[in-house]
C-alpha cells in the first residue's frame, strides 16, 4: 500500500513581496524591465523569479493558490478526513519589494480555503463566486472526506487568504486505509522544504466604496513594480502608493464588494 503527494505547486498570479531590506536583484530587474505582453519570458527567466524570490523569504500577497497532487494507495483506497495548515507563524505584513502581476483568469478549480485571519484556520468548503471573487464559507471536512481510489491519482486546490498578516505555514493531510481498523496516519507538506508563505497588503490607507465606485487606498513599500497597460512599471512613489478595489478594503466592504 503507498498513498503519496506527487505534485506540489503554486497557481494563480504572481503576486510577491519580500521583507524589509530584500532588494530585487539585478536579474529580476532586467527581467521586470523587459516584460512586455509581446515579450512574456524575457531571457527564459520567468518560470524561475517566483522560486528565487521565495528563496530570499518573499510571500504570495493577499492570497495563495496551492495545488496539491495526491496518489491512492495501490491495493487499498485512502480517505483523507483533514487537511489543515500547522507550524502557523504571523507577523506584520511584509514590506520590502512588491511585484504586481495581477490575475488574468480563475486557473484550476477551488476546492477549500485558508482563512488565516481566523485564530485557528481549519479548511472551509468556498462561499460566493469561484475563484477570485470565493470567500471561506462552512467547514470542508464537516460532513465528509476525500476518497482516493487505489491507483488513482486526485487534485486539491487550496487557496490561503489574509487581510492582517504575514503568516508562514506547512500543510498536515490526515487521511487512513479504507478497510482496515481505523488507524490515522498523516503527511506534512512544506513548499520545496520551505513553508507555504503568504501576506496581506500593506495597506496603510483603506480602499473606500462609494456609489459609483471607489476611493483608492494606499499601500507602502521600498519598491513596487505592476502591470501598466503593455508592460511592467515602477511605481514612483513607493511609500505612498494608490490601489483600488478589491484591494485594502475593510472586511465589512469585503462582503458588500463579493
Amino acid at each position: 500500500m503507498r498513498f503519496a503527494v506527487v505534485g506540489i505547486s503554486e497557481a494563480g498570479p504572481l503576486q510577491l513581496a519580500t521583507p524589509v531590506g530584500v532588494r530585487l536583484n539585478s536579474q529580476q530587474l532586467r527581467y521586470l524591465k523587459k516584460w512586455s505582453y509581446t515579450n512574456m519570458d524575457p531571457a527564459g527567466y520567468g518560470n524561475h523569479i517566483r522560486e528565487d524570490l521565495q528563496a530570499v523569504g518573499a510571500a504570495s500577497v493577499d492570497k495563495q493558490y496551492v495545488s496539491i497532487k495526491l496518489e491512492g494507495g495501490r491495493n487499498r483506497s485512502i480517505s483523507v478526513d483533514d487537511i489543515r495548515p500547522i507550524n502557523i507563524k504571523r507577523t506584520a505584513p511584509l514590506a520590502g519589494a512588491f511585484v504586481n502581476f495581477p490575475p488574468q483568469d480563475g486557473g484550476e478549480a477551488l476546492q477549500m480555503i485558508f482563512n488565516f485571519d481566523e485564530a485557528q484556520p481549519r479548511a472551509r468548503d468556498k462561499a460566493g463566486k469561484d475563484f477570485e471573487e470565493a470567500r471561506p464559507g462552512g467547514l470542508y471536512f464537516h460532513n465528509r472526506s476525500i476518497t482516493l481510489r487505489e491507483g488513482h491519482e486526485d487534485s486539491v486546490v487550496i487557496k490561503a487568504i489574509t487581510t492582517r498578516w504575514s503568516a508562514t505555514f506547512n500543510i498536515r493531510i490526515d487521511y487512513h486505509v479504507i478497510g482496515e481498523a481505523m488507524e490515522s496516519k498523516h503527511l506534512i507538506l512544506s513548499n520545496n522544504g520551505k513553508p507555504f508563505a503568504l501576506t496581506a497588503l500593506h495597506c496603510t490607507q483603506s480602499t473606500k466604496l462609494v456609489p459609483d465606485g471607489y476611493i483608492n487606498g494606499r499601500i507602502s513599500y521600498q519598491d513596487i513594480w505592476e502591470l501598466g497597460s503593455t508592460a511592467m512599471v515602477r511605481a514612483a512613489n513607493p511609500r505612498n502608493h494608490p490601489i483600488g478595489s478589491p484591494y485594502c478594503l475593510p472586511p465589512d466592504a469585503k462582503k458588500r464588494a463579493a
